[in-house]
Protein backbone atom coordinates (compact mmCIF):
# COMPACT_ATOMS: atom_id res chain seq x y z
CA UNK A 1 0.00 0.00 0.00
CA UNK A 2 1.10 3.59 -0.38
CA UNK A 3 2.42 5.34 2.65
CA UNK A 4 1.30 8.96 3.03
CA UNK A 5 3.88 11.74 2.88
CA UNK A 6 3.80 12.13 6.67
CA UNK A 7 6.55 10.12 8.29
CA UNK A 8 8.04 11.19 11.59
CA UNK A 9 7.01 12.96 14.82
CA UNK A 10 6.68 16.22 12.92
CA UNK A 11 4.81 14.51 10.13
CA UNK A 12 2.01 17.06 9.85
CA UNK A 13 4.27 19.23 7.75
CA UNK A 14 6.52 16.78 5.93
CA UNK A 15 5.97 16.54 2.18
CA UNK A 16 7.99 14.00 0.23
CA UNK A 17 7.48 11.45 -2.47
CA UNK A 18 5.06 8.66 -1.55
CA UNK A 19 6.90 5.43 -0.82
CA UNK A 20 5.73 1.85 -0.44
CA UNK A 21 5.75 0.58 3.13
CA UNK A 22 3.53 -1.04 5.70
CA UNK A 23 1.43 1.08 7.98
CA UNK A 24 1.57 0.27 11.67
CA UNK A 25 -1.71 -0.30 13.44
CA UNK A 26 -1.05 2.82 15.53
CA UNK A 27 -1.39 5.18 12.56
CA UNK A 28 -4.99 4.25 11.62
CA UNK A 29 -5.97 4.30 15.29
CA UNK A 30 -4.48 7.75 15.75
CA UNK A 31 -6.20 8.87 12.56
CA UNK A 32 -9.53 7.56 13.86
CA UNK A 33 -9.05 9.52 17.09
CA UNK A 34 -8.18 12.62 15.06
CA UNK A 35 -11.30 12.21 12.90
CA UNK A 36 -13.58 11.76 15.91
CA UNK A 37 -12.04 14.80 17.61
CA UNK A 38 -12.64 16.74 14.40
CA UNK A 39 -16.38 16.17 14.72
CA UNK A 40 -16.38 17.84 18.14
CA UNK A 41 -14.43 20.81 16.79
CA UNK A 42 -16.48 21.19 13.61
CA UNK A 43 -19.80 21.08 15.46
CA UNK A 44 -18.81 24.23 17.34
CA UNK A 45 -18.39 25.99 14.00
CA UNK A 46 -22.04 25.44 13.06
CA UNK A 47 -23.20 27.09 16.27
CA UNK A 48 -20.71 29.96 15.98
CA UNK A 49 -21.67 30.60 12.35
CA UNK A 50 -25.27 31.09 13.44
CA UNK A 51 -24.26 33.18 16.46
CA UNK A 52 -21.91 35.65 14.73
CA UNK A 53 -23.87 38.54 13.25
CA UNK A 54 -21.73 38.93 10.10
CA UNK A 55 -23.39 37.87 6.81
CA UNK A 56 -22.34 34.44 5.58
CA UNK A 57 -19.91 35.39 2.79
CA UNK A 58 -18.25 38.10 4.87
CA UNK A 59 -17.91 35.69 7.77
CA UNK A 60 -16.30 33.17 5.41
CA UNK A 61 -13.81 35.77 4.15
CA UNK A 62 -12.60 36.86 7.58
CA UNK A 63 -12.50 33.29 8.85
CA UNK A 64 -10.24 32.29 5.93
CA UNK A 65 -8.00 35.35 6.30
CA UNK A 66 -7.43 34.71 10.01
CA UNK A 67 -6.82 31.03 9.34
CA UNK A 68 -4.34 31.86 6.57
CA UNK A 69 -2.35 34.12 8.89
CA UNK A 70 -2.25 31.48 11.63
CA UNK A 71 -1.22 28.57 9.43
CA UNK A 72 1.28 30.58 7.40
CA UNK A 73 3.02 31.33 10.70
CA UNK A 74 2.83 27.67 11.75
CA UNK A 75 4.24 26.52 8.41
CA UNK A 76 7.13 28.99 8.70
CA UNK A 77 7.95 28.01 12.29
CA UNK A 78 7.97 24.32 11.38
CA UNK A 79 10.40 24.95 8.53
CA UNK A 80 7.97 24.52 5.67
CA UNK A 81 7.25 26.73 2.71
CA UNK A 82 4.73 27.01 -0.09
CA UNK A 83 5.82 26.26 -3.64
CA UNK A 84 4.00 26.55 -6.95
CA UNK A 85 3.69 22.77 -6.90
CA UNK A 86 1.96 22.96 -3.52
CA UNK A 87 -0.40 25.66 -4.78
CA UNK A 88 -1.23 23.61 -7.86
CA UNK A 89 -1.97 20.45 -5.89
CA UNK A 90 -3.99 22.32 -3.25
CA UNK A 91 -6.01 24.44 -5.69
CA UNK A 92 -9.00 22.08 -6.13
CA UNK A 93 -9.38 21.71 -2.36
CA UNK A 94 -8.98 25.46 -1.87
CA UNK A 95 -11.73 26.26 -4.36
CA UNK A 96 -14.03 23.65 -2.83
CA UNK A 97 -13.37 24.75 0.76
CA UNK A 98 -13.80 28.45 0.00
CA UNK A 99 -17.05 27.98 -1.88
CA UNK A 100 -18.37 25.54 0.70
CA UNK A 101 -18.04 27.83 3.70
CA UNK A 102 -19.41 30.79 1.73
CA UNK A 103 -22.48 28.81 0.75
CA UNK A 104 -22.98 26.95 4.04
CA UNK A 105 -22.50 30.01 6.24
CA UNK A 106 -25.10 31.81 4.13
CA UNK A 107 -27.46 28.83 4.29
CA UNK A 108 -27.23 28.60 8.07
CA UNK A 109 -28.13 32.30 8.29
CA UNK A 110 -31.16 31.87 6.04
CA UNK A 111 -32.57 28.61 7.37
CA UNK A 112 -32.50 26.71 10.65
CA UNK A 113 -29.43 24.95 12.02
CA UNK A 114 -31.52 21.76 11.99
CA UNK A 115 -32.37 21.99 8.29
CA UNK A 116 -28.83 22.96 7.27
CA UNK A 117 -27.20 20.15 9.23
CA UNK A 118 -29.56 17.38 8.12
CA UNK A 119 -29.04 18.36 4.47
CA UNK A 120 -25.28 18.39 5.06
CA UNK A 121 -25.65 14.87 6.48
CA UNK A 122 -26.38 13.65 2.95
CA UNK A 123 -22.67 13.96 2.13
CA UNK A 124 -21.78 10.30 2.90
CA UNK A 125 -24.46 9.15 0.46
CA UNK A 126 -22.92 11.27 -2.30
CA UNK A 127 -19.48 9.84 -1.59
CA UNK A 128 -20.72 6.26 -1.73
CA UNK A 129 -20.99 6.68 -5.49
CA UNK A 130 -17.35 7.73 -5.97
CA UNK A 131 -15.41 5.96 -3.20
CA UNK A 132 -14.78 2.73 -5.11
CA UNK A 133 -14.11 4.34 -8.48
CA UNK A 134 -11.72 7.01 -7.16
CA UNK A 135 -10.08 5.28 -4.19
CA UNK A 136 -10.81 1.56 -4.61
CA UNK A 137 -12.81 1.44 -1.37
CA UNK A 138 -15.23 -1.48 -1.40
CA UNK A 139 -18.30 -1.29 0.82
CA UNK A 140 -19.74 -4.28 2.61
CA UNK A 141 -23.51 -4.61 3.22
CA UNK A 142 -23.11 -4.03 6.96
CA UNK A 143 -21.47 -0.66 6.35
CA UNK A 144 -24.25 0.44 4.01
CA UNK A 145 -26.89 -0.72 6.51
CA UNK A 146 -25.23 1.15 9.38
CA UNK A 147 -25.00 4.32 7.28
CA UNK A 148 -28.75 4.04 6.62
CA UNK A 149 -29.54 3.49 10.31
CA UNK A 150 -27.33 6.38 11.37
CA UNK A 151 -28.92 8.67 8.78
CA UNK A 152 -32.34 7.74 10.18
CA UNK A 153 -31.11 8.77 13.62
CA UNK A 154 -29.90 12.07 12.20
CA UNK A 155 -33.37 12.69 10.78
CA UNK A 156 -34.92 12.16 14.21
CA UNK A 157 -32.45 14.60 15.75
CA UNK A 158 -33.06 17.49 13.40
CA UNK A 159 -36.78 17.05 12.85
CA UNK A 160 -37.67 15.86 16.34
CA UNK A 161 -38.61 19.26 17.69
CA UNK A 162 -42.30 19.81 18.37
CA UNK A 163 -41.99 23.48 17.45
CA UNK A 164 -42.37 25.03 14.01
CA UNK A 165 -38.98 26.49 13.05
CA UNK A 166 -38.71 29.24 10.48
CA UNK A 167 -38.07 27.55 7.15
CA UNK A 168 -36.46 29.01 4.06
CA UNK A 169 -36.52 27.07 0.77
CA UNK A 170 -33.67 29.26 -0.49
CA UNK A 171 -31.62 28.43 2.60
CA UNK A 172 -32.32 24.72 2.20
CA UNK A 173 -31.35 24.87 -1.47
CA UNK A 174 -28.06 26.57 -0.55
CA UNK A 175 -27.43 23.92 2.11
CA UNK A 176 -27.81 21.20 -0.52
CA UNK A 177 -25.39 22.97 -2.88
CA UNK A 178 -22.96 23.31 0.03
CA UNK A 179 -23.25 19.57 0.68
CA UNK A 180 -22.22 18.76 -2.90
CA UNK A 181 -19.26 21.15 -2.65
CA UNK A 182 -18.39 19.71 0.79
CA UNK A 183 -18.20 16.23 -0.77
CA UNK A 184 -15.92 17.66 -3.47
CA UNK A 185 -13.67 19.12 -0.74
CA UNK A 186 -13.34 15.70 0.93
CA UNK A 187 -12.37 14.06 -2.37
CA UNK A 188 -9.92 16.85 -3.29
CA UNK A 189 -8.31 16.76 0.16
CA UNK A 190 -7.84 13.01 0.16
CA UNK A 191 -6.21 13.21 -3.28
CA UNK A 192 -3.95 16.08 -2.25
CA UNK A 193 -2.79 14.22 0.85
CA UNK A 194 -1.14 11.62 -1.38
CA UNK A 195 1.42 14.32 -2.20
CA UNK A 196 1.33 17.01 0.52
CA UNK A 197 1.76 17.15 4.27
CA UNK A 198 -1.30 18.19 6.29
CA UNK A 199 -0.02 21.60 7.44
CA UNK A 200 1.42 22.33 4.01
CA UNK A 201 -1.91 21.49 2.37
CA UNK A 202 -4.06 23.36 4.86
CA UNK A 203 -1.87 26.47 4.65
CA UNK A 204 -2.09 26.46 0.86
CA UNK A 205 -5.88 26.07 0.97
CA UNK A 206 -6.21 29.04 3.30
CA UNK A 207 -3.71 31.24 1.46
CA UNK A 208 -5.54 30.67 -1.82
CA UNK A 209 -8.94 31.14 -0.19
CA UNK A 210 -9.05 34.95 0.15
CA UNK A 211 -8.52 35.39 -3.60
CA UNK A 212 -11.62 33.28 -4.20
CA UNK A 213 -13.85 34.70 -1.48
CA UNK A 214 -12.94 38.41 -1.65
CA UNK A 215 -14.77 39.09 -4.94
CA UNK A 216 -17.84 37.30 -3.57
CA UNK A 217 -17.70 39.34 -0.37
CA UNK A 218 -17.37 42.61 -2.28
CA UNK A 219 -20.35 41.71 -4.46
CA UNK A 220 -22.51 40.53 -1.55
CA UNK A 221 -25.22 42.72 -0.08
CA UNK A 222 -23.63 45.60 1.81
CA UNK A 223 -20.16 44.87 0.48
CA UNK A 224 -17.29 43.92 2.75
CA UNK A 225 -18.11 45.32 6.18
CA UNK A 226 -15.52 45.85 8.90
CA UNK A 227 -16.19 43.48 11.80
CA UNK A 228 -16.38 44.73 15.36
CA UNK A 229 -13.78 43.64 17.90
CA UNK A 230 -16.16 41.08 19.39
CA UNK A 231 -17.05 39.71 15.96
CA UNK A 232 -13.39 39.46 15.02
CA UNK A 233 -12.72 37.60 18.26
CA UNK A 234 -15.40 35.04 17.42
CA UNK A 235 -14.02 34.72 13.90
CA UNK A 236 -10.61 33.97 15.42
CA UNK A 237 -12.21 31.26 17.57
CA UNK A 238 -13.76 29.77 14.43
CA UNK A 239 -10.40 29.80 12.66
CA UNK A 240 -8.65 28.14 15.59
CA UNK A 241 -11.21 25.61 16.84
CA UNK A 242 -13.08 24.27 13.79
CA UNK A 243 -9.94 25.17 11.82
CA UNK A 244 -7.90 22.74 13.90
CA UNK A 245 -10.53 20.16 13.02
CA UNK A 246 -9.71 20.68 9.34
CA UNK A 247 -6.03 20.11 10.07
CA UNK A 248 -6.76 16.88 11.95
CA UNK A 249 -9.09 15.61 9.23
CA UNK A 250 -6.63 16.50 6.47
CA UNK A 251 -4.02 14.45 8.32
CA UNK A 252 -6.46 11.57 8.86
CA UNK A 253 -7.42 11.48 5.17
CA UNK A 254 -4.08 9.82 4.43
CA UNK A 255 -4.91 6.85 6.65
CA UNK A 256 -8.71 6.38 6.62
CA UNK A 257 -11.21 5.45 3.90
CA UNK A 258 -13.25 8.40 2.68
CA UNK A 259 -16.45 6.45 3.30
CA UNK A 260 -15.55 6.21 6.99
CA UNK A 261 -14.49 9.84 7.48
CA UNK A 262 -17.56 11.11 5.66
CA UNK A 263 -19.90 8.87 7.67
CA UNK A 264 -18.46 10.26 10.89
CA UNK A 265 -19.88 13.63 9.82
CA UNK A 266 -23.34 12.21 10.56
CA UNK A 267 -22.52 13.03 14.18
CA UNK A 268 -22.45 16.76 13.39
CA UNK A 269 -26.23 17.34 13.55
CA UNK A 270 -26.28 15.63 16.95
CA UNK A 271 -23.36 17.62 18.32
CA UNK A 272 -24.62 20.85 16.75
CA UNK A 273 -28.05 20.33 18.33
CA UNK A 274 -26.43 19.94 21.74
CA UNK A 275 -24.31 23.04 21.12
CA UNK A 276 -27.34 25.03 19.98
CA UNK A 277 -29.19 24.01 23.13
CA UNK A 278 -26.32 25.14 25.36
CA UNK A 279 -25.34 28.33 23.51
CA UNK A 280 -28.44 29.46 21.63
CA UNK A 281 -31.04 28.14 24.05
CA UNK A 282 -32.70 25.84 21.52
CA UNK A 283 -34.76 23.11 23.18
CA UNK A 284 -33.95 19.40 22.89
CA UNK A 285 -37.01 17.13 22.94
CA UNK A 286 -37.46 13.40 23.53
CA UNK A 287 -37.38 12.33 19.88
CA UNK A 288 -34.11 14.16 19.42
CA UNK A 289 -32.61 12.26 22.33
CA UNK A 290 -33.73 8.99 20.74
CA UNK A 291 -32.14 10.06 17.47
CA UNK A 292 -28.89 10.93 19.23
CA UNK A 293 -28.78 7.47 20.77
CA UNK A 294 -29.32 5.87 17.35
CA UNK A 295 -26.56 7.97 15.77
CA UNK A 296 -24.07 7.24 18.54
CA UNK A 297 -24.83 3.51 18.44
CA UNK A 298 -24.61 3.38 14.64
CA UNK A 299 -21.31 5.25 14.51
CA UNK A 300 -19.85 3.15 17.33
CA UNK A 301 -20.69 -0.06 15.44
CA UNK A 302 -19.37 1.39 12.19
CA UNK A 303 -16.05 2.33 13.78
CA UNK A 304 -15.78 -1.11 15.36
CA UNK A 305 -16.41 -2.83 12.02
CA UNK A 306 -14.20 -0.65 9.82
CA UNK A 307 -11.34 0.39 12.12
CA UNK A 308 -9.44 -2.95 12.23
CA UNK A 309 -9.27 -3.15 8.42
CA UNK A 310 -8.45 0.45 7.53
CA UNK A 311 -6.48 0.58 4.30
CA UNK A 312 -5.75 4.07 3.02
CA UNK A 313 -5.90 4.85 -0.65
Amino acid sequence: MKRPPDQGPGDLNVSRAVTTASLTRDEPRAAMLAAVTTMLLWSSGNVLAKYVSLPGVQLAFYRIVVGAAVYAAVLTVTGGRLTWRTIRLALPGAVAFSLDICIFFTAIKWTTVANATVIAALQPILLLFVAERLFGEKLNPRTVALIAVTLAGVTLVVFGSTGSPVWSPSGDALAFVATVVWAWYFVASKKARNHLGAIEYQTAVLVIGPFIVLPLALLSEGGLARPSASELGLVAVMALVPGTGHLLMNWAHAYLPITLTSTLTLSLPVLSTIGAALVLGEAVVAWQLVGMAVVIAGLALLIRIDAPTIDPA
